[in-house]
């Protein structure tokens, strides 16, 4: 199924594999875009598997936003620098060269100083009340004055979370394999090639039975204690200066962000929107829209037609009960009548029969029941599904 993603046309050089949470893209050789992704919102229940992993590109990019804002009233340096811009659903950010990649060509006082920056910007992140929730190598890189800078905080939980003291002992695990592929340029699950050779490896780390890599040895027991689980307790402030003890700081590094803004103004001012892509609210209601053909519920949904129906039979009962009488003439009415007559008596306009304001008040129920049913029938074909069939 395609991808409908915010903008009709997107820079050619795409950064990853796939979609996952979101989809980034290289402005230039200096800023990247992240935007969220969407698949048409269909009825077919064999799709509802992508509508999923629309809604979770949703959540992931609101996520990215929420630290990027808090990261904008409290700035630090290991983080990449976000360029502000008038568009909600859209990231632009300094582009960064990956670990992986700068690891190649790193001296042993880079990846010392790396592996400092990285503690610092997670115990930052602890401190304006984050846990970022997907620590790996793919999601660090290096800026041009060869500063470490975490990213992509599609994962991320605030410490309002329920489930944020559970993440935080997940990080701790995910920590310490950072700092192992920092110092020794070994990642233990880089050649894994099945889940069950995954769960070998990470029972080998939690029990201890790990060999530390090359390299690594000064850090040997913060990056045991965190993979056992023996450190979970502690802040990540806390392992920050075990770490600075052992190791030499950073020297200052300048920074490179000159005129970045300026290209991302320029891109934003000459990209076109697709009309295809739906803002978050919308796109939520279309797929609660066919919520009732994938889903599988005890109570038969209905179509537009089908609530108008329902509704008629459960008036008509209600209805019989008002039997309509002409005030002045005693004669039945039919109870769609609309005629409306006058008493020259004082020259006032008076009702036609006793129940007139009962009556009123059920044909103003149907008229209501009849509207919603019109909203969601236009709904209904804006998404693409079949014109609903009309009521009787």
């Amino acid at each position: 199924m395609d991808i409908i993603l915010p903008f009709q046309k997107l820079p050619k050089e795409r950064l990853g594999i796939g979609p996952s949470q979101g989809l980034v893209y290289a402005l230039d050789e200096e800023v990247v875009l992240k935007v969220p992704f969407q698949y048409r919102v269909t009825g077919n229940p064999d799709m509802e598997h992508y509508l999923d992993l629309s809604l979770a590109s949703f959540v992931a990019m609101e996520k990215e936003i929420a630290v990027y804002d808090t990261l904008a009233a409290r700035p630090h340096a290991n983080f990449p620098r976000r360029i502000t811009l008038d568009v909600e659903d859209t990231l632009f950010l300094e582009r960064l060269e990956p670990l992986q990649e700068a690891s190649l060509r790193a001296s042993r006082a880079d990846r010392e100083s790396w592996v400092l920056e990285l503690l610092s910007a997670v115990s930052w992140l602890e401190k304006i009340g984050f846990v970022h929730g997907d620590l790996a190598v793919r999601n660090l890189g290096v800026d041009r004055s060869n500063r470490l800078k975490l990213f992509d905080f599609g994962s991320s939980i605030s410490r309002s979370h329920p489930d944020f003291a559970n993440e935080v002992i997940r990080d701790h695990f995910s920590l310490a394999t950072c700092l192992h592929f920092l110092l020794s340029g070994i990642d233990p699950f880089a050649e894994v090639r099945s889940r069950a050779e995954a769960e070998n490896i990470r029972a080998m780390m939690e029990g201890g039975r790990w060999k530390i890599g090359e390299g690594a040895e000064k850090l040997a027991d913060t990056i045991q204690d965190g993979w056992t689980g023996r450190n979970t307790h502690l802040p990540f402030h806390d392992i920050l200066e075990q770490a600075t003890r052992i190791l030499s700081a950073p020297s200052s590094r300048e920074e490179h962000h000159d005129r970045l803004e300026v290209r991302c103004r320029n891109w934003l001012r000459l990209a076109q929107r697709n009309p295809l892509w739906k803002p978050v609210d919308e796109y939520v209601l279309a797929c609660k829209g066919v919520s009732s053909l994938t889903w599988s519920n005890e109570e038969r949904s209905l179509l537009p037609w089908g609530i108008q129906k329902l509704c008629k039979t459960i008036l008509d009962p209600e209805r019989k009960k008002y039997v309509r009488k002409h005030l002045v003439t005693n004669e039945e009415i039919k109870y769609d009548d609309e005629t409306i007559r006058e008493s020259m008596e004082h020259d006032v306009l008076i009702a036609i029969d006793e129940h007139e304001r009962a009556r009123v008040y059920l044909i103003t129920i149907r008229d209501n029941i009849r509207g919603h049913a019109m909203k969601l029938t236009k709904a209904r074909k804006a998404v693409g599904l079949d014109s609903c069939i009309p009521d009787d």
